[in-house]
């Protein structure tokens, strides 16, 4: 399999999962994420969802880093809706995001010019207790930049 992905023969590579699967045996949280990772490299984000969720109810294990990556993966299509929708299926799933998984949508919002849902991002992830670090705090600098004047930003920074 890791030939393969190597070689840029994603459809081999994913061809050797599917028959991991059929005879019973599971791909690890890695493998599951090169091949999320390459699919999305190649701008197929839904057939990593898609495989993501083959794997899942084949028994595979599937955790917030593959979840993160197909996230990213439909963000830097600038498919937000879907991205957002994975991350529905993050929560839906009893999994929790991380910073990363944070930090990616928040970013993605903020190209959108979404700066307020973006905010509204940052607020719940600090309800639930997760640290922003500094990637999160430039990303959300860099957007808020983009967008509006720096004294808005720095008020709205003081209020929080």
């Amino acid at each position: 399999m890791h030939g393969f992905r190597r070689e840029g023969k994603l459809k081999e590579s994913c061809d050797a999962v599917a028959q991991m699967l059929q005879k019973g045996f599971f791909p690890t949280t890695v493998e599951i994420n090169l091949l999320i990772h390459a699919l999305c490299k190649e701008g197929k984000p839904a057939e990593a969802k898609d495989f993501m969720e083959q794997c899942q109810s084949k028994g595979c294990t599937i955790n917030v880093i593959n979840f993160t990556t197909a996230i990213h993966g439909f963000s830097r299509q600038e498919d937000l809706e879907s991205a957002l929708s994975l991350l529905d299926d993050l929560y839906l799933s009893n999994r929790h995001p991380d910073v990363v998984t944070y930090t990616v949508v928040v970013n993605a919002l903020g190209k959108k010019g979404r700066l307020k849902e973006a905010t509204e991002l940052v607020k719940k992830m600090l309800n639930r207790g997760i640290v922003p670090t500094l990637v999160t705090y430039r990303t959300v600098i860099h957007r808020y930049w983009r967008r509006v004047k720096w004294k808005n930003y720095s008020i709205y920074w003081i209020r929080c």
